[in-house]
């Protein structure tokens, strides 16, 4: 049983794509997953709508909560073998709540100076959570990242973020593609897109799953094809 936290102090980062594929990836090991969505948009929710038109996908479940969600997370835990929390990209009481139970934080930054900003104030927060929760491991994704290969923006980014020791750098960089916005405007993950444009996108989202899983990466993309086979 896992809990994984979604959270960041700034909007745009791309938390909620990020949670609907770790998600449907966990879903796709066939694990009982459930997609908690604690943002007032109801974007995860929103995939989760149109996930459910297309039953030959993975199940993922779907709850919306509000306010202090920590009581609610600590139930869903008993009855799910794993929980993915989408928080609203602010400080908030249910960001702030979710941190004193989940198991694991992921917080997204685009390579930007005005995203970069908000690690400094995510840093802070996990030290206070760690007065109630000192066993919650904290992961920077640099998100969005250019796919153009010359650009710094990425690995600059990174050596921001590695200034922080209360997060730890994902080595893993999930870039700006069109195929993440093809796959959840049709509720689907990219691994489960039929272009093979998908492939690099489905590629990054196997690898961030290692990463949090502990796994390494060869293992997760061979499971990956055998469920998806």
């Amino acid at each position: 049983m896992a809990i994984y936290l979604l959270g960041a102090e700034k909007g745009g980062c791309g938390k909620t794509t990020t949670a609907v594929h770790l998600a449907a990836a966990l879903a796709a090991r066939s694990r009982d997953v459930l997609l908690l969505d604690t943002d007032t948009s109801g974007d995860a929710a929103g995939w989760i709508a149109q996930r459910r038109e297309r039953p030959q996908l993975s199940a993922v479940q779907c709850m919306r909560d509000y306010g202090q969600v920590a009581a609610t997370i600590r139930d869903a835990a008993q009855r799910y073998q794993d929980v993915v929390v989408d928080a609203g990209g602010r400080d908030s009481v249910e960001l702030r709540s979710a941190m004193t139970v989940a198991n694991v934080l992921v917080m997204p930054t685009c390579p930007s100076q005005f995203d970069l900003w908000q690690v400094s104030r995510v840093a802070a927060l996990i030290e206070q959570a760690r007065a109630f929760n000192p066993t919650l491991q904290a992961f920077a994704i640099v998100n969005r990242a250019s796919t153009n290969w010359t650009s710094a923006e990425a690995r600059e980014a990174g050596e921001l973020i590695a200034e922080f020791p209360q997060l730890q750098l994902a080595r893993t960089v999930l870039h700006d593609r069109k195929s993440y916005r093809d796959a959840v405007r049709d509720g689907r993950a990219v691994f489960e897109l039929e272009q093979s444009s998908a492939r690099k996108a489905a590629d990054e989202v196997w690898s961030l799953v290692a990463e949090l899983l502990g796994e390494n990466v060869r293992q997760v993309e061979e499971t990956n094809a055998a469920v998806l086979c």
